[in-house]
């Protein structure tokens, strides 16, 4: 915790330079509480508004295409939704945590079914309470459980088939954020300068420290890109940072998704839009 700390303050004395400033603007706004983004390859965007308890679906430049949801604990309605991974465009992923699962939604929106871990597998789970997940290009989700402090790995049957316990790292909880690519798990903890990588069996990989505190990341082809109240930090895999891009909202942000030629950067009330 010591070294952690000293690097950080190492961090802290070095200047910003080469600080990008690119044009920002607001393309969506009267969200409610919103927690999340992702955006498809082919543009479409889709952001969690817990509190109407839906997820919307918005072209790029902002225009909403649809929507679902309301309180409830159908197929179709949520209780706190709090992430979404959209994959490849082919398949939706929300995290429903009041309702204890993950579920599943084609690109039309239509139910799918749901990833729950069943009571006592892998490890015994008292109360499921899912508030992150992200899915790697095989098609394993992972999970971050708020209960166990754990992220559940699904193979593509939706069947557990590996719990990370995140507890036996020097991470410091509530964790803020995770994504992944490929075999590596990326996590922010609450410090939120602290990038840790785990592989996708839960193998410690290493930490690196960052120049700015972040709320959330995601993760590229090649690149890694965490956003801050201040900063936006791209990074190459390894959490070396590359570039800085100011963040112009001055507001905390709740989400962060990257299209190619674009960052999308979520508020509880916005979505803002700047070029790269």
């Amino acid at each position: 915790m010591l070294f952690l700390l000293l690097l950080s303050l190492i961090f802290a004395s070095h200047p910003d330079s080469l600080v990008i400033e690119p044009e920002i603007r607001s393309i969506a706004s009267g969200l409610s509480r919103a927690t999340a983004i992702d955006v498809t390859p082919s543009g479409e965007i889709f952001v969690v508004e817990r509190g109407r308890n839906r997820i919307m679906m918005l072209n790029i430049d902002g225009v909403r295409k649809d929507s679902l949801g309301t309180r409830g604990t159908g197929d179709y309605r949520f209780d706190s939704p709090q992430d979404v991974d959209v994959t490849n465009g082919m398949r939706i992923y929300v995290a429903d945590s009041r309702n204890q699962s993950v579920k599943m939604y084609d690109r039309r929106l239509l139910f799918l079914g749901m990833l729950t871990p069943s009571r006592g597998a892998a490890g015994g789970f008292t109360r499921f309470q899912p508030e992150m997940v992200t899915v790697n290009i095989m098609g394993e989700a992972f999970v971050y459980d708020a209960d166990s402090r754990s992220i559940i790995r699904f193979n593509e049957q939706g069947t557990v088939s590996a719990t990370i316990d995140l507890r036996m790292y020097d991470i410091e909880f509530p964790v803020k954020h995770i994504r992944v690519r490929d075999e590596v798990l990326y996590v922010i903890d609450n410090r939120g300068n602290v990038l840790h990588q785990l592989t996708s069996g839960g193998n410690y990989l290493g930490f690196t420290m960052m120049p700015h505190t972040v709320n959330r990341i995601a993760v590229t082809e090649s690149a890694v890109w965490a956003v801050g109240t201040d900063m936006i930090l791209q990074m190459n895999l390894r959490g070396n940072v590359q570039q800085k891009i100011r963040n112009k909202t001055n507001q905390s942000p709740t989400g962060l998704a990257i299209k190619p030629g674009y960052i999308l950067i979520l508020t509880e009330s916005n979505v803002y839009r700047l070029r790269y």
